[in-house]
C-alpha cells in the first residue's frame, strides 16, 4: 500500500514538471510579432533599449517641419503713389526773372519687376516703373511775363539691393535712369508759348518695406529724380513714393 501511494506521488511530480514546460514553451511560441520585430530573439538588453530609445524619440519629434524659403527668383506686380514737389534751375538762360518751386502734387505709378534671391538675408531687385502726373517743376515771373512747367509722366529701369531686418521688414535703396517727359508754358497776357520737352533722369531712393502674407508688401520710400541739363534749363522732384505689391 505505501508502495502505490509513492508510485502516485512520483506520477503527479512528473505531470506537473512537464505542464510547467509545455506552459513555458506555448508562452515562448505566442509571441507578440511586433515584439518579434523590435526585440528580435537573441538581442541583447542594451541593443532592446537604444531601440526603445529610438522608438520614442521619433514619436516625439513629429513630422518633419516643412520649408518655407523664398523662391530664388520671384516676379511681382505693384500700384503705388507719389506726392512730390519739383524745382527748376534755369540759371543758364541768362535772364533776369524769378524762378519758384511747382509746390505739393500727387502722381500715380505702375510698378513690374524681378527680385533675385542672393542669399538667406540678401536681395536684388531689377524693377521697370511708370509714372503718370503733373507734378510742378517751376513757375516763372519775369516783368509782365508768367509761366510754369510740369512733369508730365516718366518711365524708368531701376536696381534695388534690399536686406532683411527681420521676418516681415526688409530694407532697400534704389538707383536708376529713365526718361521723363515735361511741359511749359509762357504768356504774356496777349499769347501763350506752349513746348513739350524729353529729358532723361537719374533716379536714387531710399526705403523700408514690411511683408502683409507670403505674395503682398506694402513699401515706402523717399525718391529722388533729377532731369539732365538740357537748354540751361534743369528739373528735379523728390517725394514720398508708396507702393503696393504682388508676388507670384
Amino acid at each position: 500500500m505505501a508502495l502505490a501511494r509513492s508510485v502516485v506521488a512520483v506520477a503527479a511530480m512528473g505531470l506537473m514538471a512537464a505542464c510547467a514546460e509545455m506552459g513555458t514553451s506555448d508562452h515562448s511560441a505566442k509571441r507578440d510579432p511586433f515584439l518579434d520585430e523590435m526585440y528580435p530573439q537573441g538581442a541583447s538588453s542594451r541593443t532592446k533599449g537604444e531601440a526603445t530609445s529610438k522608438a520614442t524619440q521619433a514619436t516625439s519629434a513629429g513630422p518633419a517641419p516643412e520649408s518655407h524659403g523664398r523662391a530664388p527668383t520671384r516676379p511681382y506686380l505693384g500700384l503705388g503713389g507719389w506726392l512730390a514737389s519739383g524745382s527748376m534751375n534755369a540759371n543758364g538762360l541768362g535772364i533776369n526773372a524769378d524762378i519758384s518751386g511747382g509746390g505739393l502734387d500727387a502722381a500715380g505709378s505702375v510698378i513690374g519687376g524681378v527680385d533675385f534671391s542672393v542669399t538667406d538675408a540678401v536681395n536684388v531687385g531689377l524693377e521697370v516703373d511708370y509714372t503718370a502726373g503733373e507734378i510742378g517743376i517751376g513757375r516763372l515771373t519775369a516783368d509782365n511775363v508768367t509761366g510754369n512747367a510740369k512733369l508730365r509722366h516718366s518711365w524708368s529701369v531701376s536696381v534695388l539691393p534690399s536686406i532683411s531686418l527681420d521676418d516681415q521688414w526688409r530694407g532697400f535703396v534704389r538707383l536708376g535712369a529713365g526718361r521723363a517727359s515735361a511741359q511749359a508754358s509762357v504768356t504774356d497776357g496777349v499769347s501763350t508759348l506752349s513746348t513739350d520737352r524729353s529729358f532723361t533722369h537719374v533716379k536714387a531712393g531710399i526705403g523700408l518695406s514690411r511683408e502683409l502674407s507670403p505674395n503682398a508688401a506694402i513699401r515706402a520710400e523717399y525718391v529722388w529724380m533729377q532731369t539732365e541739363r538740357r537748354d540751361y534749363v534743369q528739373a528735379t522732384v523728390s517725394g514720398l513714393q508708396v507702393s503696393l505689391l504682388y508676388g507670384f
